[in-house]
């Protein structure tokens, strides 16, 4: 194999494995937007029943005891469970910000075969709102194609 056909098999083959890359980025950033909305759809319960509910219960003239604590119970179980949607949907937003992170950060590391790539890089990196730190595999990628 002579160095221009192993160029060309590494061009093909990076190529390949940054649209791979992106796909996954694509993939992980839709889940991620998903995730966002129910988020929104349940903080947005969340906060209307928490507005519905706030203030004293009061004692109505048909109500005793037992109804007013049965209804007292029936707010906090329904109050408990619009919480636990709401930090479930937080949780579950917060995995998507990690597997949305990394698989920019995998995209990143994938070796660029040309400079249209390595500009792909920094508009994904500025997009994600990386850090300077986080653009070290883009900085390799310019050193090797400029022979540096």
């Amino acid at each position: 194999m002579n160095m221009h056909t192993a160029l060309s098999t590494f061009d093909r083959e990076t190529k390949v494995a940054w649209r791979a890359a992106l796909a996954r980025v694509e993939s992980a950033r839709a889940i991620e937007l998903e995730v966002t909305s129910v988020v929104d759809r349940a903080e947005t319960r969340f906060f209307a029943w928490q507005k519905r509910v706030s203030g004293p219960v009061r004692f109505r003239a048909q109500d005793t005891v037992e109804t007013l604590n049965a209804r007292i119970a029936k707010i906090r179980t329904r109050t408990e469970a619009a919480r636990r949607d709401m930090d479930e949907a937080h949780a579950a937003q917060g995995e998507a910000n990690r597997t949305c992170d990394a698989a920019v950060r995998a995209a990143l590391a994938v070796p660029a075969p040309d400079m249209a790539i390595v500009l792909q890089k920094f508009e994904l990196a500025a997009e994600f709102g990386l850090e300077i730190e986080d653009i070290g595999p883009l900085l390799a990628d310019l050193r090797r194609m400029g022979g540096h």
